[in-house]
Order: C-alpha cells, then structure tokens, then sequence
C-alpha cells in the first residue's frame, strides 16, 4: 500500500510536472459591478432552467427542443450553475476595454490571441473554456441594469440558435466557473460611432481536488516509472520483456499529460454512471465502451484508452488516502505483463487526460460496499488535417 510519505512526495514532484513551478495569480480582490452580477446571475437561471428562461424571453420551448435534439437532457434537466472566478473575470474586464479602446467586437484580439490564449495569459490554467460576446447599440440612455438583460436576451438567443456554429458556453456543463463584464462607450460600427453596451463572459473550468491529485500522481509515473514502481514494490521485469520498446521511454521518463475538458467530462460521466447504474467496468451497460464515450465527447482522437480504479472502505477515509490507494491499484494494474499491449496512462504515445473521481455505494444481492471510483481517460490527438492549397 502507498504510504502517506510516498504519496506527498509523489504530489509535491506532481504540482512541478503540471505548474513548471509557478503559481497562477487569482484576482481574489476583483468586485463586479451591480450590471455584471445580474448578467452572471440570469447565465446561471438559464443554466438551471433552460426551457424557462427561453418561454420567459417568448421562444417556444417544444421548438426549442424540436431545433436542438441533441442539447434534450441539459435542456430538460438543466445544468449547475457556474461559480464566479477573479482570475476569468480581470480576463473579460481587460477584453472589454480592449475592444473598446481599439475600436472592434470580436473573439480575436488585434494581437491575433484568441480567448484560448488570453484566458491562460491572465493565469488561469483552464482544462476548458469558453467566451460569449454581447454587444448593445443605444442613442438614448439605458439603464446598466436593463442593458445586462438585454445583453444576456442576445447572448442567449444565440445559443439557442439552431445554425450556431460556435461553440455553446451557457448551456456546456462542461464549464464551471465564469467571470462577466459589462462596460459601456463608443465603438464605430459600419463607419458611424455608436454608444454601446458590450460584455465579456469569460467560462472555464480547471482541476481541482482529488483529480488534480490522481493526475499528479499518473504524472510523477509518467516522469519516472521504473523509480516510481520500484518505491512501491511493484516489478516490471516481466512488462519489459514483453514490451522491449517501452525500455528506453521508461527510462529517459514519459512526458506529462495535459488535463483536456473533453475527457474530464468523459471520465467523470462514467465515474457518475456506473455508480447510478450499480456496475463496474470499461464497457457501459448501453454497450458504449471508453473510446464511444470519448468520441461522443467532441474530442478527435487517434489512440485513446481507460484506466478504472476502485478502492473499497468499511471506516471512512479521506480522499487523499483514497486517491493513494486507487492511484497504486491503477498503477499495478498497468505494469501487468497481461496489459503489456494495451498500455493507458502509461503508453508513450498518450498526450492528454481526464480524471473522474466519485464516492459511493456499489450493491449485489446480498450485500452493499462503500467504495472511491477512479476513471482516468487518455488520448492521442487525432492529426491535423493538412492545409489546402
């Protein structure tokens, strides 16, 4: 079993591989403005409640649900709302006045960066993210309270619309926390200067918790698996035997994998399922296997695969200990000789991942156990299609 002074030293080697060493800087001071709380708030009543909102602004919702087959569950159901973050919110403040100041509405900056590349550039180590633009053109004046209803009403509708071909933010549950800006000014639209309205909703969602802790740890793997084996007791002889070409990758180190939002929310909808479903395994009981569910995701692979991990408990334990104990048991399980050809996390060739972790209750007849689930989900990205001529 890995003990706690292995496991703390595996974390801090971790936190290096996945931060290089550096801390993001969060705007924990940050205060949004009256406008901008009412925006955040009505994303977050339409997240809760997207056929409410949509019949509140006058949309049909039958004809939405009609128009968006493939949204049916989050628009029926609805999804959390988003959390607000400082670090998203001085990005879409700073984009706000950019476009502003430099006369433009778009998602791309005169300096060519996207909300992608402007997102991580304010310190914010987004594994998705996401930005909805709205703007509102005005010659008499409109109060900042009724502009931010007006703005959201825009944004909205437009991702409601059955020809969007930009990716959705509101209704992606996907992203977890938001930062929303509203300003006001001139912008010169088709050759006139216009008072305006804009706002930045910034979204994004990054790694916390115990699955930041379990990727750190398939990291610290990554980087040394033969020393990380052989502090743990686990012989990998036989593996090597099997797999010579993995010897000079194990050696030299393998380099980390990147968390990816796509496969985040692959793992962690499994993690969910088959603890709703009573079940565990890689295949589904819809017959789905891990490859389905992470295509199905939007994420283009060319090799992808799934580690499971399960630990099961009768006292309590905490999610570090759990993590600890899920960690080697996925661990063991990938340096078994039998896995020697279907190597995951482990496999050289893997670039990204996603983590899911869940406590729970797993049943059979006669009998019930508390358990942790792990799904770490990993993938190559499909190449680059070439450019045309």
């Amino acid at each position: 079993m890995i003990t706690t002074k292995k496991l703390l030293s595996l974390l801090l080697l971790a936190i290096a591989l996945l931060t290089g060493g550096a801390s993001a800087a969060f705007a924990a001071d940050a205060v949004p403005s009256p406008q901008e709380e009412a925006l955040l708030a009505l994303i977050n009543q339409a997240r809760q409640n997207p056929l409410a909102m949509a019949a509140a602004m006058g949309m049909d919702p039958a004809k939405v649900l009609a128009d968006l087959p493939g949204l049916e569950k989050i628009l029926k159901e609805g999804i959390p709302p988003v959390s607000f973050n400082g670090t998203l919110y001085g990005a879409a403040r700073s984009h706000t006045a950019d476009m502003l100041a430099n006369d433009y509405y778009s998602h791309v900056s005169p300096d060519g960066r996207g909300y992608e590349a402007r997102i991580r550039d304010a310190g914010y180590p987004a594994v998705a993210s996401g930005e909805s633009l709205g703007m509102l053109a005005f010659a008499n004046f409109i109060d900042p309270g009724d502009a931010a209803r007006f703005l959201f009403e825009y944004m909205y509708w437009d991702e409601l619309d059955p020809s969007r071909t930009e990716k959705r933010n509101i209704l992606d549950p996907r992203l977890k926390e938001a930062g929303v800006s509203v300003d006001t000014g001139g912008l010169r639209l088709g050759g006139l200067l216009w008072n305006v309205y804009v706002a930045t909703c910034d979204f994004g969602t990054v790694l916390t918790g115990p699955e930041q802790e379990l990727l750190g740890l398939i990291n610290a793997a990554r980087a040394n698996p033969l020393a990380i084996a052989e502090s743990l007791g686990i012989p990998t002889a036989a593996l090597l035997d099997a797999r010579p070409d993995l010897r000079p990758a194990f050696e030299a180190g393998l380099a980390p994998l990147a968390a990816q939002g796509s496969l985040l929310y692959s793992a962690q909808a499994h993690v969910r399922d088959m603890l709703r479903n009573n079940y565990y395994g890689k295949t589904g009981l819809d017959g789905r296997t891990s490859a389905d569910r992470i295509a199905q995701s939007g994420y283009g692979f060319e090799i992808a695969g799934e580690s499971l991990g399960i630990t099961w408990f009768t006292d309590p334990i905490d999610p570090p200990v759990a993590v600890g104990r899920l960690f080697e048991g996925m661990l063991r399980a990938e340096l078994d000789p039998s896995n020697a050809a279907s190597l995951t996390f482990l496999e050289p060739r893997m670039k990204v991942a996603g983590i899911g972790f869940e406590k729970g209750v797993l049943r059979s007849e006669t009998a019930e156990w508390n358990v942790y689930l792990a799904v770490c989900d990993v993938a190559a990205p499909a190449p680059a299609e070439p450019a045309g001529p």
